[in-house]
């Protein structure tokens, strides 16, 4: 029994970390949603701002949802992919307005891009799709009060872990290509009027980078 409430304070802990999480998502759109009116609702659209909206609602979707159980499990894995595929995108077309859209820097980050999401594809086919034999039930713990999902792949757990590794490798190199740019960017304004003066674009588009690394 003592194992049993070890396991449902940990996941109160755990719930109550998602709920503050949410909220504090929650409340971030609740600030930002003016600007988001001003620079997206109220412009023309662009393959960024249909990005950009993606990865705003459907991240803020997968947040919500991460507490239920066997019916949004198959959602959270295809709607994380998704959510992937989308956030590189745009970490892609930052990059890309960084280095001023030089052809061949935006053809081999395309080409990268769309190796890495075809990777990513037959990964998440491979460890949840119809034909991987992936098991979900759900149980109730102590009480009836307590039900909890789980997950029994038939695959084994290190696939989805090797298949992170591109990816890793890919968010490294759009950091470090960011700071390239944005030392650049401030080498060259010290040069032109003699102290560091970061144009704002530069500077956000840097911020978003490593934000986006680190997180």
């Amino acid at each position: 029994m003592s194992s049993a409430n070890a396991i449902l304070e940990g996941l109160q802990l755990f719930n109550y970390t998602c709920v503050a999480g949410v909220a504090a998502v929650c409340y971030d759109y609740i600030l930002t949603f003016s600007c988001e009116v001003d620079l997206i609702w109220g412009k023309s659209w662009s393959t960024m701002s249909i990005l950009f909206i993606v990865a705003r609602y459907l991240g803020l979707a997968l947040a919500i949802v991460s507490g239920l159980c066997v019916a949004v499990i198959r959602f959270l894995g295809w709607g994380g992919f998704i959510y992937f595929a989308v956030t590189n995108a745009i970490m892609v077309f930052r990059v890309a307005v960084m280095f001023n859209h030089p052809k061949r820097t935006t053809y081999i980050l395309s080409f990268m891009y769309l190796l890495l999401v075809i990777e990513a594809f037959i990964i998440e086919f491979l460890w949840i799709g119809p034909d991987s034999g992936l098991i979900i039930s759900s149980f109730t713990l102590v009480d009836d009060t307590d039900t909890l999902c789980q997950i029994q792949p038939s695959r084994s757990i290190m696939l989805p872990i090797y298949g992170r590794v591109p990816s890793a490798l890919f968010d490294l190199l759009i950091l470090a290509l960011s700071v390239y740019c944005f030392a650049v960017h401030a080498i060259e304004t010290k040069k032109r009027l003699g102290r560091i003066k970061v144009n704002v674009y530069m500077r956000l588009l840097f911020e978003h980078s490593v934000l986006y690394f680190v997180l």
